[in-house]
């Protein structure tokens, strides 16, 4: 049970109600047998930073990043180019290891669900729709050229791509020569 116990006012008149005869309540004590599962994204820009004292009260566990074998959609292509998920991803994480500065670092990484297969292909014969190649883009692209590459774009993308709108018409006719040839042959 936890170590120290509470009296809140509130929970033990509903305790006592709903035990009414069986149980008697002056202070409450969580159960040696509750578990509390949580998740979250360490890397979302509107999760501040947990409290240390807060944290030290709780067993963490972080999950990788990286491909299992199960996981459905690693083996297929993107809408747009012909490259691999799993080769797409694992590229562009190697990259913002590779060229940390400071700014990017591990939690800037594509996480292997980023995107869901919806528009992926089977093979590199298969034609993506138009509008799968630009929701693709728009969700992928936009989050490396506003939160990963903010500071430093022409090291990720051609140097003649001023803006994201360029670059998302570029990658419709180019695939994923809008990047930097440092990106994927680093």
């Amino acid at each position: 049970v936890s170590e120290y116990a509470i009296s809140n006012v509130n929970t033990i008149n509903y305790l006592k109600e709903q035990f009414k005869g069986v149980y008697l309540f002056d202070s409450i004590k969580l159960p040696g047998n509750l578990s509390i599962f949580a998740t979250m994204n360490t890397s979302d820009q509107n999760v501040f930073t947990l409290d240390t004292a807060f944290k030290r009260r709780w067993k963490f566990k972080k999950l990788l990043n990286k491909f299992e074998t199960d996981h459905k959609f690693k083996d297929m292509f993107i809408p747009g180019a012909n490259i691999t998920w799993q080769n797409f991803v694992n590229g562009i994480n190697k990259f913002i290891l590779d060229s940390s500065n400071g700014l990017n670092s591990e939690d800037k990484q594509l996480g292997v669900y980023f995107v869901d297969e919806k528009g992926m292909r089977k093979e590199t014969l298969d034609v993506s729709d138009p509008k799968v190649i630009e929701d693709f883009a728009y969700k992928v692209l936009e989050y490396l050229w506003d939160d990963v590459a903010k500071f430093d774009r022409p090291t990720w993308f051609d140097k003649e791509i001023k803006s994201l709108d360029q670059l998302v018409e570029e990658y419709k006719e180019k695939g994923i020569g809008v990047f930097s040839g440092d990106v994927f042959n680093k």
